[in-house]
């Protein structure tokens, strides 16, 4: 919860900090390693192409992988710090698209489940990370900062807290029930 804005606010001022893009990385993997969904659901199967399925769970999480951290390990490595600018909104832009997606795929999952099977606070608690953490993360690009008073960037840092906080406080809740 403290990587993520700075990294944001660093993207935001054009001015990446290279050691923290880094530990971001490695925390996305660890968070994703930790979202397995054969560690949470032991009858989860094996993945499936089928939105409502368990197994499209399975297929939701493997592109969290390639498209979350690996796309962000990829672009850090093989866009030099020259890039400057273009390197910043290519991680960005580029998490946007994938939250876009990745939201897409969690509620079109969701709907197609049997009623009986859907459990909002799941669906609540993958939104509020995906939201802040990868949708809105054209946020950060430097350009809109200026003629905006630094608005988006601030909007960005709270969606940020706010929402991982918010999936923290629905996965205790579960935890207890």
């Amino acid at each position: 919860m403290i990587v993520d804005p700075i990294t944001a606010t660093a993207s935001a001022l054009n001015t990446p900090i290279k050691q923290l893009s880094y530990a971001s990385i490695v925390l996305r993997y660890i968070t994703t390693a930790a979202t397995t969904p054969w560690l949470l659901n032991v009858n989860m199967g094996a993945p499936t192409c089928g939105a409502g399925t368990k197994g499209f769970s399975a297929n939701i999480w493997f592109s969290q992988l390639v498209f979350g951290p690996t796309r962000g390990l990829l672009i850090a490595y093989a866009m030099p710090a020259s890039a400057g600018k273009a390197k910043v909104y290519t991680a960005e832009v580029t998490v946007s698209v994938w939250g876009a997606v990745n939201a897409t795929m969690v509620i079109w999952n969701y709907v197609a489940m049997d009623s009986a099977e859907r459990n909002p606070e799941n669906l609540m608690r993958s939104l509020f990370n995906i939201v802040p953490g990868q949708l809105c993360r054209f946020l950060a690009t430097p350009d809109m900062q200026e003629p905006l008073y630094g608005i988006p960037i601030l909007v960005e840092v709270l969606l940020i807290e706010v929402g991982y906080g918010s999936s923290v406080a629905v996965a205790v809740n579960q935890i207890g029930t």
